[in-house]
């Protein structure tokens, strides 16, 4: 640690990811669904980003969103310094990246901030210390709008208490072995799984040390320092983060896993009823996570949260339009749900995914399709709210006056080669403006979009090889059933294949939401 990190990790970068949840147009559709006003977006809006690690969200939104003006900060210099280089070498004019602390922010001494629409943190709030969190509010209070929309993670308790005594020990451990902070974590988890095999009946069944292993073994251990040796770690209670952000006038109006925002997907009607005894909000949604089996909270609070009546929320609905973000082969009528897995109706849902086949529909027009008139208790609300909560469609973003700051194919090209020749890790989504947001991609798929930026679907056979040694230049294998694939010639055969069904499948689907 530095004197400056406040105990927060800065010997080593954060990994770079990008969380869909904190698009305004997002955002705003939680807040709709819920029967809350959202924020209007067509003629500009201002969002901030607190805590931005490498910048890859605000730099995926200020990329689809050219309407809006963008803040992001971050205390870590390198990481602002990656950031404003990605800024400056895609021309993008409506996004500023701050080097700067939360009292910084909170304290006024940014010059220039506006007063926001929206601000976001990821993977901030369960990991500063009380100091930070406090700052944070002072910011709220002072530069966030009436009516403006804050989107807040943590880990949450209940269900994180068995992360409690593995945090500790790698936090202590970590001081008998100085060096980089993701070696320290490496062999604490070694030793831990030493003091489980040697019978410390903590660890005898405590899934989180396996779900470690695995992150570990598969993704190193950047991200698990980052998340597990910092010195204010602490797992929060929902009650509690409503209860400090009250003094900025915020009031908790959704979830972002938005499943959870259905009654009958996440509690059981004794569930229900025992629950409605209980009045008071912030002590009713806290109760509600003794049911639930979830480590990250994801949390939308609002600055003067306004109601809507039902025929407003109805025409709302009505006008919204939703785009498939899967290939029509992918999509199923089985959904996992909090309560575990569930069918929806074969009928409406598979006409449903007929019709966004063929590309967005407004939410009236689904309600028009046959299948409706038969299921008259489908609604715009279940429908919508299922398929977007399953990761299976998107709502489409409001249409913006005026032409793209940037061409987002430039700026996808731009990721996609960075992401060859420097970091695998760099972009795991891809900017996607119809949405006004980006949708994940895996590192195969990466390499393929840069091809086709290139050209290269022309000639399938120069396209695998390019693909394969991409792998191969970078030191890293190709997995096939959980097992590396040995020799030139089966990893050729298997990029082939895999190379035949993306283009298949995802080229048409990038296409349509305007990826390139």
């Amino acid at each position: 640690m530095s004197s400056w990190d406040a105990g927060y990790i800065s010997d080593i970068e954060y990994v770079p990811g990008f969380y869909k949840q904190q698009a305004p147009v997002y955002l705003n559709f939680a807040c709709l669904l819920n029967g809350y006003e959202p924020v209007s977006l067509e003629q500009g809006f201002t969002y901030c980003e607190l805590g931005c690690g490498q910048g890859l969200t605000s730099l995926m939104l200020a990329a689809t969103n050219p309407q809006g003006e963008f803040h992001a900060m971050d205390f870590n210099p390198a990481q602002i310094a990656r950031a404003d280089r990605q800024v400056r070498e895609s021309d993008l004019t409506n996004l500023t990246f701050h080097e700067a602390s939360f009292e910084d922010f909170a304290e006024g001494r940014i010059e220039a901030l506006p007063q926001f629409d929206f601000v976001t943190m990821h993977g901030v709030y369960s990991w500063i210390n009380d100091e930070n969190k406090q700052a944070i509010v002072n910011f709220l209070s002072r530069y966030l709008k009436p009516g403006g929309v804050v989107y807040v993670s943590y880990n949450s308790m209940p269900d994180t208490a068995s992360g409690l005594p593995l945090q500790r020990m790698f936090s202590e451990f970590a001081r008998l072995m100085p060096g980089r902070s993701d070696m320290q974590v490496e062999h604490a988890l070694k030793f831990a799984t030493e003091l489980r095999d040697s019978g410390a009946h903590t660890f005898a069944d405590n899934k989180r040390l396996d779900l470690l292993i695995k992150t570990w073994e598969s993704e190193g251990g950047q991200y698990l320092a980052h998340e597990y040796l910092n010195a204010h770690w602490t797992p929060l209670y929902h009650a509690d983060v409503a209860r400090d952000f009250a003094p900025a006038k915020l009031s908790y109006v959704a979830s972002c896993i938005l499943l959870e925002n259905f009654p009958d997907l996440t509690l059981t009607p004794e569930q229900k009823k025992l629950l409605d005894k209980v009045q008071i909000p912030e002590i009713r949604e806290t109760f509600k996570d003794y049911y639930l089996s979830r480590a990250l909270r994801q949390d939308v609070f609002v600055r003067g949260a306004r109601r809507i009546s039902r025929d407003r929320q109805n025409q709302l609905f009505a006008e919204l339009e939703i785009a498939s973000v899967v290939p029509r082969a992918d999509a199923s009528t089985k959904v996992i749900s909090p309560r575990g897995h569930i069918e929806v109706d074969a009928e409406v849902y598979n006409q449903v995914f007929d019709a966004l086949a063929d590309g967005p529909k407004s939410m009236s027009d689904l309600m028009t399709l046959p299948a409706m008139r038969k299921h008259p208790d489908s609604t715009m609300q279940e429908i919508a709210g299922i398929l977007i909560g399953s990761n299976q469609a998107h709502p489409v973003a409001a249409r913006a006056a005026g032409q793209m700051e940037v061409s987002v194919r430039t700026f996808n090209h731009l990721m996609t080669r960075q992401t060859r020749t420097e970091n695998s890790l760099l972009s795991s989504a891809l900017a996607a403006p119809l949405l006004g947001s980006a949708i994940p991609v895996t590192s195969l798929e990466t390499i393929v979009f840069l091809g086709i930026c290139e050209g290269m679907d022309r000639d399938p056979g120069a396209f695998a090889s390019f693909v394969w040694k991409t792998y191969d230049d970078r030191g890293e294998r190709l997995m096939k059933d959980g097992k590396p694939i040995e020799g030139s010639e089966n990893n050729l055969r298997y990029v082939s294949e895999r190379l035949h069904e993306l283009l298949k499948n995802k080229k048409s689907l990038w296409e349509a939401l305007g990826m390139f």
